[in-house]
């Protein structure tokens, strides 16, 4: 039987052995534990890391079960894995297609945008539409309570917005605590806050507090992210601390709907990967 390209190369990959045409047909796997579902499982995630790309076509279940010497159900067990996770996406009447592989971003790790979307291959950059030093403007009654503002402190609010290969993805709104920033200036903020923080300050935050809601984009809003129709958005509230639990910002920020997804694997089931945030932008 002849197979693609893309299918060569999993054979390769997964079976570790020599390419040769024809292919020799694999062994199967021997059930134990872990079960023979999670071995298949995690065959076909490293076949993903090593020899696909985005847009590669992937064997289908019974494709899979032939290779292996496994049963359907158990191929489908495997690959349904892979699409529950969003590394596989299902078109159809063509197939399973590898996915834009999302970033191992940890929804309760800190990583800048600026890494999260260089680590997916495409360009961040920042646009600062307003800048206030401390003192020019009114601060938010949740501001003052999460930054624990003293009479007489200063706040620098700013707000952005974040774009992915010239596609704003991110409206920004954050105030920062002026006593552990001195002198900072508009064009500081047009890139990574938490390299400025890092490398200009010296201040590594150690983690933030975030709160998810789903929300109705406002028309002003709707203009900015360059969108057609109204939609939604993820809106996130988070406090960005230091050492001590010292917080830094506040922040209220709208990713764009169609821009992101989460996701998150409940119950019994076990995975070798954690809640992550997916960044898809259309092409």
């Amino acid at each position: 039987m002849l197979f693609n390209k893309p299918f060569f190369l999993l054979y390769n990959c997964i079976g570790r052995e020599k390419v040769a045409y024809p292919q020799k047909k694999s062994s199967p796997i021997v059930s134990s534990a872990p079960s023979v579902a999670q071995q298949l499982y995690r065959r076909l995630l490293d076949s993903l890391k090593e020899a696909y790309h985005p847009g590669d076509k992937f064997p289908s279940e019974r494709d899979v079960a032939r290779r292996f010497g496994v049963s359907r159900p158990t191929a489908a067990r495997a690959l349904g894995r892979l699409l529950d996770e969003g590394l596989l996406e299902t078109q159809r009447g063509a197939g399973r297609y590898v996915r834009q592989v999302p970033l191992n971003y940890e929804l309760g790790s800190l990583m800048s945008f600026d890494a999260r979307v260089r680590a997916m291959g495409m360009q961040p950059s920042t646009e600062v539409l307003d800048f206030h030093r401390p003192g020019e403007s009114s601060l938010p009654s949740l501001a003052l309570r999460e930054l624990q503002i003293l009479p007489g402190e200063g706040v620098y609010s700013f707000f952005r917005r974040r774009f992915a290969n010239g596609k704003p993805v991110i409206l920004e709104r954050i105030w920062l605590a002026a006593r552990y920033c001195p002198s900072l200036e508009k064009s500081d903020l047009a890139g990574s806050m938490l390299r400025l923080l890092d490398h200009r300050y010296g201040l590594v935050p150690t983690g933030s507090r975030q709160v998810m809601r789903a929300v109705i984009l406002t028309e002003p809003d709707v203009a900015l992210f360059w969108e057609d129709e109204v939609g939604a958005a993820f809106e996130v509230e988070s406090t960005g601390y230091l050492e001590g639990g010292v917080p830094l910002w506040w922040e209220q920020s709208l990713c764009l709907g169609s821009a992101y997804e989460y996701h998150n694997r409940l119950g019994p089931l076990c995975s070798s990967r954690p809640a992550v945030g997916v960044l898809r932008i259309p092409s």
